[in-house]
């Protein structure tokens, strides 16, 4: 199974989530069946690492994303991916304009929005830490850390099913 995370710039939420559903693949001994990646909407920050605080906010639990390079969504994505997660409403709405139509021989990728897995916080967005201090980067740190367990659940009893 793969998996891929999609946020506006692949800066902050959606390397994150990579880093926090690697941690997670590791500890429970699936590393080796789910492969993760995160890209953005937008290339403005492209072949650049995350944000530096998503950088320090990762490191601070653990979570190296120092080698993490920033990288837009393209066409293939959308055929290689089994599973999209966008993580916020906007990007959800925008990553259903930019799929493309294939033919039906070819796989599609199943897009949900990350915060359907994170039940207990209202509204469809992971909070955007990129225009305020630490503490939004804990807020986002707190919410993906939540959502990243569920998901893990979530693909544990699918394969049990």
């Amino acid at each position: 199974m793969k998996i891929l995370f999609v946020c506006i710039g692949n800066i902050c939420r959606s390397p994150m989530a990579e880093g926090v559903f690697r941690r997670f693949l590791q500890e429970e001994g699936l590393a080796g069946e789910i492969e993760v990646a995160s890209a953005g909407t937008m290339a403005y920050r492209k072949g650049l690492p995350p944000d530096e605080r998503t950088i320090n906010t990762a490191a601070s639990r653990g979570i190296d994303l120092s080698s993490f390079i920033v990288r837009k969504i393209d066409d293939d994505d959308f055929a290689d991916y089994d599973l999209i997660l966008a993580m916020e409403e906007n990007v959800f709405s925008e990553l259903k304009s930019l799929r493309p139509h294939y033919g039906e021989e070819f796989k599609k990728a199943e897009l949900k929005l990350f915060m359907d897995f994170v039940p207990d916080e209202a509204g469809n967005d992971v909070h955007d830490p990129y225009y305020g201090g630490a503490d939004g980067f804990e807020r986002m740190y707190q919410t993906i850390e939540k959502g990243c367990k569920n998901l893990i659940t979530f693909l544990k009893n699918k394969v049990t099913e």
